[in-house]
């Protein structure tokens, strides 16, 4: 019976620790390379291997890993754009309203 505990207890980490268990396509290709140690790990939750750079192992689509660096907190860029937590700046700029 102790046995059985302990083997749904050690079943239930494995699926709820989000490290252990199967994600999504970019964490798994993220893992694979941490194993290989491929991935260079920047800092302030940026990563980066050959080709991607990632935020906290989620691919950052926008970011251009030759020349990615870190920058301080949770800030990151590469040579056409910074990156606060992993996203890219806006697009459009916000509206200005003037009030007065």
């Amino acid at each position: 019976m102790k046995k059985l505990v302990i083997l749904s207890l050690a079943w239930a980490f494995v699926f709820t620790v989000p490290e252990l268990s199967a994600g999504s396509p970019t964490e798994t290709y993220f893992n694979q390379e941490v194993a290989q140690n491929k991935v260079t790990i920047l800092g302030g939750g940026y990563s980066k291997d050959t080709w991607k750079v990632f935020y906290h192992r989620k691919e950052i689509k926008e970011a251009s890993a030759n020349s990615f660096t870190y920058l301080d907190g949770e800030y990151g860029k590469d040579n056409w754009k910074v990156f606060y937590k992993g996203t890219p700046p806006l697009k459009k700029p916000l509206p200005v309203h003037l009030v007065i």
